[in-house]
């Protein structure tokens, strides 16, 4: 359309319009003719290519767009994490879809790790709750795209962070003398002069988790049914949902994941004495549960392990997987192969497990440096070099 001049006032504006996919007509003015004739153009090529947004719709806060995001959930579980997200969009809450960039979501994870403004005294979340967090915003984005609120997801602009797996490093597992000091710490409930309320469940989950090398969520949720005293074994087949303590459980990490785990005496006696000492007739229930009878998962589990590692004054890199790293470490010393070692532990590929032990698995530095010198020796070999060094015979 041709931009309508105005006169009001004296002065001279220029009213440039277009007609919307919704069929009603919207106006804006300019003082100069050109930006207005430059507005109609680009707005009318955008309804041609079929990349028109209603403006009203991008006017919509990213706090007012969760509400519906959040209703969305499909189970209770998914609905809490999303909840939690909601609680901490910061400066995002208000800002209009419309608006976001990916320099401001990039500036809410930098805030989520290093320290969100608006929780005191918070000095950064771990990094897979930070990845967790991403995950939801840039669902609630892609959705936004997909009902036609948005034309791009702000999150398309953001490298997601890769998953590296690393290598242990010493001082992420656990000694045995450590295993027995935050299980005392946790039995007994002393802390210095002090003392704090004690946590025999907790102390029995240790003692399990170094027996078993389960990961925090596995441990969280194995039910009663799951154990078979008389065969001292442990079925792993499901976990407990993140960030909730009602009795819900979801699919493991992996398929690989899916295993059964022989026990080892200690850890039939810890389960016996939990059973014993907090008794259920109802097989479906998981092992352990909180003070309160709720369920653990490993949210509650770590945060709980966390407080009880400063309690001990043993070093912040220690965390759950320390038990499981101490399991693996012990199995890679007895002698154990790649491939058990892989399926105690539940990973998806012998890879993955080489990546993060294969420098546990003892003698393999001195077997290389054998290696080498026996290639490279030239003594007692019975073969005689030729005039250029090279080795025949």
């Amino acid at each position: 359309m041709k931009p309508q001049k105005r006169i009001r006032g004296g002065k001279v504006r220029w009213v440039g319009r277009y007609v919307g996919t919704d069929g009603q007509e919207r106006s804006k003015t300019f003082e100069l003719e050109k930006h207005a004739k430059a507005w109609s153009l680009e707005r009318e090529r955008e309804v041609r290519r079929g990349e028109w947004i209603d403006p009203k719709d991008q006017e919509t806060t990213i706090g007012q767009l969760w509400v519906a995001w959040e209703a969305s959930a499909r189970t209770d579980g998914t609905r809490k994490v999303r909840e939690l997200v909601g609680r901490n969009l910061g400066r995002l809450e208000r800002t209009p879809i419309g608006k976001v960039t990916p320099p401001d979501i990039r500036a809410w994870t930098h805030a989520l790790q290093t320290g969100r403004p608006w929780v005191k005294g918070c000095d950064g979340l771990a990094q897979n709750t930070v990845d967790s967090f991403y995950g939801q915003l840039a669902g609630c984005m892609n959705q936004a795209v997909t009902d036609g609120l948005i034309l791009k997801s702000p999150c398309k602009g953001v490298k997601k962070r890769e998953q590296i797996v690393h290598a242990v490093a010493p001082v992420e597992v656990l000694t045995v003398d450590e295993i027995w000091m935050l299980e005392a710490a946790a039995r007994e409930g002393k802390q210095g002069k002090g003392w704090v309320l004690k946590q025999p469940s907790l102390a029995r989950m240790i003692i399990v988790g170094a027996a078993t090398g389960l990961r925090a969520g596995e441990i969280a949720g194995v039910r009663i049914r799951s154990v078979d005293f008389l065969r001292k074994e442990m079925t792993i087949s499901e976990q407990s949902k993140t960030a909730t303590s009602e009795f819900e459980w979801a699919p493991l990490k992996t398929k690989g994941s899916r295993r059964v785990i022989p026990l080892p005496q200690f850890a039939i006696d810890a389960l016996a004495e939990e059973l014993t000492e907090n008794p259920c007739d109802d097989r479906s229930m998981p092992v352990f549960r909180t003070r309160n009878g709720n369920m653990w998962s490993s949210s509650t589990l770590a945060s709980s392990f966390k407080a009880l590692r400063k309690r001990c004054g043993l070093d912040d890199a220690v965390t759950w997987h320390g038990l499981r790293h101490f399991y693996a470490s012990s199995l890679i010393y007895s002698g154990s192969s790649v491939k058990t070692v892989q399926e105690r532990l539940g990973h998806s590929s012998a890879q993955t497990t080489l990546e993060i032990y294969a420098h546990l698995w003892p003698g393999e530095d001195e077997r290389t440096r054998s290696a080498i010198d026996a290639a490279l020796d030239r003594v007692g070999t019975g073969a005689d070099d030729d005039e250029n060094g090279h080795r025949s015979g």
